[in-house]
Order: structure tokens, then sequence, then C-alpha cells
């Protein structure tokens, strides 16, 4: 009798719905957590770039004031009244915006106008020192952005143009208490943009970066916060990732 070759049973090899299922909650876990670590890394990337041009701003500052014998002043935040110092180094020409309060805190493109061109007055002033200038030529191309106009604009890792927050008017002597004032060393009072993004100290100017959110916010320090207002609260947050030359002064309750 001749043997016939039986059909053998072929095992499957393929994978079940479930297994696939589990394959792909794999895969797409993994994504997540490659594109967090990703967007993670791009951010304190960004963070450190940003940290580092406020750090030659300040570099350069310090080298301004050690030749000049002098601290940088701002006119609009002078008091003249009683002036210890009435040489002013940023003068107001008229093109020299000044944030002022609208219905809650000061707009984003008002604080942003008045930033931009604080900055621009400042570092004008700082490059009439040579040492101060060589420091500010360390910065890149990258770190500009030319306006409307083709004024080169300086600006942080996220497109936003750098801002400076000058010391408020001495208290001393003054009638003028527009807002409180605080214990940051510098015995001047609050203007808009220290209420707004924090106290200078020992009258030294802060340079500033509106953070990854590309937005200044306002901190309300001379309200001792947002009072529970949605819209203040919004704002207050917004400060948050503000990013600075050295850690401002911020009365405790507007934390």
């Amino acid at each position: 009798m001749k043997n016939r070759c039986l059909p053998q049973r072929t095992i499957g090899t393929g994978f079940t719905l479930l297994e696939i299922m589990v394959a792909i909650g794999i895969i797409a876990l993994l994504a997540a957590i490659t594109l967090s670590l990703s967007n993670s890394i791009m951010r304190k990337a960004e963070e450190r770039q940003t940290k580092d041009v406020l750090r030659l701003l300040k570099l350069a500052l310090v080298e301004w004031e050690i030749a000049s014998d002098g601290k940088l002043t701002f006119e609009d935040y002078t008091y003249v009244g009683n002036c210890q110092d009435c040489t002013f180094d940023v003068t107001n020409d008229g093109s020299l915006a000044s944030p002022t309060f609208g219905l809650i805190g000061v707009a984003n493109g008002i604080m942003q106008t008045a930033m931009e061109k604080r900055l621009q007055q400042t570092v004008q002033v700082i490059r009439q020192i040579e040492s101060s200038d060589n420091i500010l030529l360390k910065l890149t191309d990258d770190n500009f952005i030319e306006d409307t106009e083709g004024t080169s604009i300086l600006v942080d890792s996220w497109g936003t143009p750098i801002g400076v927050i000058f010391p408020g008017q001495y208290y001393a002597d003054t009638s003028e208490l527009a807002f409180a004032q605080d214990e940051s060393g510098d015995l001047t009072i609050r203007d808009q943009a220290e209420d707004g993004l924090g106290s200078c100290m020992n009258k030294e100017p802060i340079f500033v970066s509106a953070g990854p959110d590309r937005t200044w916010g306002y901190r309300f320090q001379s309200n001792g916060g947002y009072d529970n207002d949605a819209l203040a609260k919004a704002l207050w947050e917004a400060s948050l990732d503000n990013l600075y030359s050295y850690d401002p002064f911020v009365v405790e309750a507007a934390r």
C-alpha cells in the first residue's frame, strides 16, 4: 500500500487583533514620551539661549557703570525735586513709550512697546563705551530681527523683543506715591513696569523676556495680588514664565 502524504496543519504565525492593539498602544506611548522629552529639551535650550542674552546685557551694563562711575537712570522715573544724581543717561525724546494703565493692569501691546523702546535707547547708551560695546558684539544675528522700518531689535528665543525695567522715582520727600513703597532696597516707588513685572533692587535695571508664552502679564504688586478677578489672575499667571537678568523683588502677597 502506498503511503499517502497527509496534509500537515499549518501553525498560524499572524498577530491577533489584541496583540496589534497592544503594540500600537506601546508605540503611541513611546512616541508621546519622546515628543514630551524633545519639547522639554527644546524649551530648556530656548530658555538657556535667552538667559545668555540677558546675561550679556547685564555684563555690558555693569561694564558701562564701572567705566562711567555711575548708575544708568531713566528720565521718566527719577524724581527731579530731590534728586541725588540728575544726570539722565536714557532720555525721553518723545518716542520713548511708557506703559500706562488700562482697566486692568497694562495691555500686553502697550507693555511690549514700552519695553522695546526702552531697550533700544538703553543699548544705544551702553554702546558708547567701547568695553561695553565689545560685550554686546558677542550677540549673533539670530538674536535680532528687523522691524518694519528696518531697525534691528534684540529678541528672545521666541521672537519677542526683550525689555528693560528701570527703578522708579525716589520716594524720599515726595508726595507722588502713586504706588506703594516696597522693601527692594532701592528707595524708589514702583512705576507701572515694576508693578507689573517685578521691582528693581539697589537701583539696578533689570533686563527681561516675556518668556515662552510671549505675554508679559502683570503681577499687581500695588494691589497685593490679583484679588480673585479672573482676568487679573490670567495676567498674573502669564507673568510667571518671564525671564530676568536677576531675580526681581516681588511683593509676597502678589506672588
